[in-house]
């Protein structure tokens, strides 16, 4: 089972109920593990700089497309039962989530692969533009 959503942020993502929701998979009774990675907007930037805020862009139909096309992947995978990937877009705030990423399977191992696959190949796609914007001054 997987599932994919895209929201408008700044928002809360609902950490609870995506656990919630994994844990009712028929499946999971097979599982050995669930877990999930939360990715946020850093206040400094790689070179050291201060950040005010982080812009996630991209046409939504087509990110969501090449989420959806992920998740199947890597829910097709050996060991793994269950993914979820929910992303945040629009202007975010120091702090706020972008990303989550839930993975439930068999095996740590298969399961902890899998979530960072997923956030590097999220991470790379061409379709989503991620902006860094700076203090004034930096």
């Amino acid at each position: 089972m997987w599932d994919v959503k895209i929201y408008e942020g700044p928002v809360d993502l609902p950490i609870g109920q995506v656990i919630a929701s994994v844990r009712e998979n028929p499946e999971l009774d097979e599982a050995g593990c669930i877990a999930l990675y939360l990715g946020i907007v850093r206040g400094v930037s790689e070179d050291g700089r201060e950040v005010e805020s982080f812009l996630v862009e991209g046409d939504r139909d087509e990110v969501e497309k090449l989420l959806r096309h992920l998740a199947a992947r890597l829910e097709g995978r050996w060991g793994v039962i269950d993914v979820r990937i929910h992303l945040v877009m629009g202007r975010l705030s120091v702090g706020d989530p972008i990303l989550l990423v839930v993975v439930a399977g068999e095996y740590r191992e298969d399961v902890l692969q899998a979530v960072k696959d997923a956030v590097d190949a999220i991470k790379s796609l061409k379709v989503l533009r991620k902006t860094e914007v700076l203090r004034q001054g930096e």
